[in-house]
């Protein structure tokens, strides 16, 4: 399973390599913007409780639901571009549903946020989480 998996793993990086080579090649790298983004756990028979020694019970672990968000953009809002020297990375509950929102917010893009049900992930919010006994709980972003 865990070969298979790695497998899997490498030939992601591979076509990542190969689409920033051709857009190196077609001279469009630095006018394109690029998101990579997981929407889940590696769950595929509980590998990701095998490798961080979790009992399969523990989904809703925390280690088990941080997934990467990297973005590469030469375009985004200047305010954000401001701080990019600042920002390494930064920890904050999210979900898929963030993720448009997100976008649209670093690219200046004005929308209602009212007809998302995420919300800008940079944006000074409370995160609202609901724990396994599905109870509500606020966490500050500062």
């Amino acid at each position: 399973r865990l070969i298979n998996y790695q497998a899997t793993v490498v030939g992601l990086d591979r076509a990542i390599g190969v689409l920033i080579n051709q857009l190196k090649d077609y001279g469009i790298y630095d006018n394109t913007t690029i998101i990579l983004y997981s929407d889940h756990n590696a769950y595929y028979h509980t590998i990701s409780n095998d490798l961080k020694g979790l009992p399969a019970i523990e989904y809703m672990d925390i280690d088990l639901n941080t997934i990467p968000l990297i973005i590469k953009s030469n375009g985004l809002n200047q305010s954000l571009n401001n701080k990019a020297d600042e920002i390494e990375s930064f920890d904050r509950f999210c979900s898929a549903y963030d993720l448009l929102p997100t976008v649209l917010d670093l690219l200046g893009i004005k929308f209602n946020k009212r007809l998302y049900i995420g919300n800008p992930m940079f944006a000074p919010i409370d995160d609202v989480f609901i724990n396994e006994k599905n109870s509500y709980e606020k966490m500050s972003c500062d």
